[in-house]
């Protein structure tokens, strides 16, 4: 079996298994939901939690710390380079696209079997809430930001509308279901397991040469953000300024 198919494998027990019963947070209707999301996703709230974000991907874009990550990836190792194509089919859009209807039907069917809806009814609910509130978002603040790829040798500094891949798509959308996974998982070692699977599509992304890393940190953020208002919890980002040796230190601390 592939890597991609002990990763599926993988998902699908743990989701089956390790998440723990949550309940609805009403009996709106879908579309109520998905304007609730808008309204509160389109808040100071949610620059602020943004924020963390697009200051760290500011800093490495505009910077040269994107393009030193980009020269320590081994290239020339084939094997590390397939296993990356095999992850990054996760946020590919032949497969999102698709996913979409699968997060409907699992909704439906755990509607039909269950009076109440289930962890996994709610996963599917969730994940489809929250690609709907984040990828119109995301996908403006790309053409906003206006960075290219690595294979355009243009790169990763932000040009205002000048193009269109400042935010990763791939990261944002193989995050999607993970993290939703690991947000309704009770157990610390599935959320763990989870949040790990959420960062593979954008860590594939920047080993094919696809984006850099920077880009991978804001379709990820996105995809975590977005998933946070769907099921209103917070964030729970700080971010200060420390001194170590009279170096100033960017710190993020993030409660799970």
């Amino acid at each position: 079996m592939g890597l991609i198919g002990r990763l599926c494998c993988g998902f699908i027990l743990l989701i089956s298994c390790s998440l723990g019963v949550a309940s609805d947070e009403s009996n709106d209707s879908l579309i109520d939901k998905v304007v609730g999301d808008y309204q509160a996703f389109y808040s100071v709230s949610t620059v602020k939690s943004l924020a963390p974000g697009f200051l760290v991907a500011g800093l490495m874009a505009n910077t040269e710390l994107d393009e030193s990550i980009q020269g320590e990836i081994p290239h020339h190792d084939q094997r590390f380079i397939e296993h990356s194509k095999q992850v990054n089919y996760f946020g590919d859009s032949t497969r999102t696209i698709p996913s979409l209807p699968i997060y409907l039907a699992t909704m439906g069917i755990d509607s039909w079997l269950n009076e109440e809806p289930s962890v996994v009814g709610q996963w599917g609910e969730y994940s489809l809430r929250t690609f709907l509130v984040g990828a119109p978002s995301g996908f403006l603040s790309a053409n906003i930001l206006g960075g290219s790829r690595p294979t355009d040798n243009r790169g990763s500094k932000w040009r205002l509308f000048d193009d269109v891949n400042s935010i990763s798509g791939h990261s944002f959308s193989g995050a999607v279901p993970m993290i939703n996974a690991a947000m309704l998982s009770q157990s610390i070692w599935a959320k763990s397991f989870f949040y790990g699977l959420s960062t593979l599509p954008a860590l594939a992304r920047v080993s094919m040469d696809r984006h850099y890393m920077s880009q991978a940190v804001l379709g990820w953020t996105f995809a975590y953000v977005s998933a946070k208002v769907v099921q209103r919890k917070r964030t729970d980002v700080s971010v200060a300024i420390h001194y170590y040796r009279n170096t100033p230190v960017l710190t993020l601390v993030k409660q799970f």
